[in-house]
């Protein structure tokens, strides 16, 4: 999808909300969501990083990214953002507005003592509830995990962009994320540029991420039921995606595995689906190929915990309940919406968790949108 409306600072802001720093691999990628089409760069120290294909700079996408180490990003503290809303661009002249410049502060996550993370899940586009829960920390939070089916489809453009909406109006741009896809923002009209607009890695939608002593193997299930399911209409072709992902799998259990895990102190696995559960019914999907990512990732990187979601539920399995598959590690589910109906007040609640990482283990505290703690749970690594 491109931006059509070319009406720039006229009816809408050039900002959509506001700059998410992503965290893929060893890198920060900036994700900026726009309302119309834009000129735009960023600034960190001395470097200014240009969103271009080939050299020739992109304007019509609705999120304009940014890819910055690191480690340029941890030093320098803060980011500029640079933007030109572009009215018209022709073959030899362009018509454009104004250039205005915003400033960001960053904080890295920290590489000693504690490391307080949010996740979010399922929320299903209760994005005031889910941003509530998720402010647990206040200015504490040092990661925020938004672990797929943010949005309730992907109908539009608003609910292709919800999960940076969330991530924005959580973090204010300040504190790392990590974005991952639910089964349900993969229908509709926005699917694909939604997919594409997320962080990756060379394209990519599973991956490593480096954050201080955390380490995460990030992977991505796609969808719940098989391609050929009629709710997919043939717009589905997760099984050759997830092949190709196996193949990452194996690739960094035989060359990358233990360089990535050496100095880490937590260890994590990150989908939305826990492809451990085997399901029933037409949901029973892939059995072979789920096992052997729990295999690969067992013999390779020993994860010390595995967090999903899509069941909505907030539980923390480690006896090995929905872990049939064997992935040796405890399984927290994290994101629990729930209807007027449930709460009893009328209300939507949403319920997430707050995790507080410290040496040899993490502490769990599921908590609702009222900051309120749920109930507690901990994890002490063996």
């Amino acid at each position: 999808m491109i931006l059509k409306d070319r009406s720039a600072g006229g009816r809408k802001p050039i900002l959509r909300s506001g700059p998410v720093v992503c965290c893929v691999q060893d890198a920060y990628q900036i994700l900026v969501p726009v309302n119309v089409p834009v000129l735009m760069s960023v600034i960190v120290g001395d470097t200014e990083y240009v969103n271009h294909v080939g050299g020739v700079r992109v304007s019509d996408a609705p999120v304009q990214r940014f890819t910055v180490p690191q480690a340029a990003l941890d030093a320098a503290g803060a980011y500029t953002l640079v933007y030109t809303a572009l009215f018209t661009r022709g073959a030899y002249s362009c018509r454009k507005g104004r250039t205005a410049r915003k400033t960001y502060s960053f904080s890295p996550v920290p590489k000693d003592g504690e490391v307080r993370a949010y996740v979010v899940a399922d929320s299903h586009g209760r994005s005031r509830e889910a941003v509530a829960a998720a402010s647990f920390f206040g200015e504490g939070l040092d990661l925020l995990i938004l672990n797929g089916d943010i949005a309730p489809q992907s109908e539009t453009a608003d609910e292709a962009l919800m999960i940076f909406d969330v991530a924005y109006a959580v973090t204010g741009g300040r504190v790392p994320c990590i974005l991952t896809r639910g089964n349900h923002e993969l229908r509709g009209a926005w699917a694909a540029p939604f997919s594409e607009m997320l962080p990756n890695a060379d394209g990519r939608l599973y991956y490593t991420v480096r954050l201080g002593p955390l380490r995460f193997v990030v992977l991505d299930c796609g969808e719940d039921k098989p391609d050929d399911n009629r709710e997919y209409s043939g717009t589905a072709a997760f099984h050759a995606f997830r092949l190709e992902e196996t193949a990452f799998l194996e690739r960094f259990a035989r060359q990358e595995a233990a360089a990535f895990a050496d100095g880490a102190r937590h260890r994590l696995v990150l989908s939305h689906i826990p492809f451990t559960r085997r399901d029933h019914g037409e949901f029973d999907i892939e059995d072979a190929l789920y096992t052997r990512w729990a295999e690969l990732l067992n013999e390779a990187y020993a994860p010390q915990l595995y967090i999903a979601g899509h069941l909505h539920r907030t539980a923390l399995y480690d006896d090995g309940t929905e872990n049939e598959r064997g992935l040796r590690c405890p399984l927290l589910i994290a994101g629990r919406l729930l209807g007027p109906k449930e709460t009893g007040t009328g209300e939507h609640e949403y319920i997430g968790a707050a995790l507080t990482f410290r040496d040899g283990g993490v502490h769990i505290a599921f908590t609702d949108k009222n900051r309120q703690i749920v109930s507690e749970r901990d994890v002490s690594y063996n």
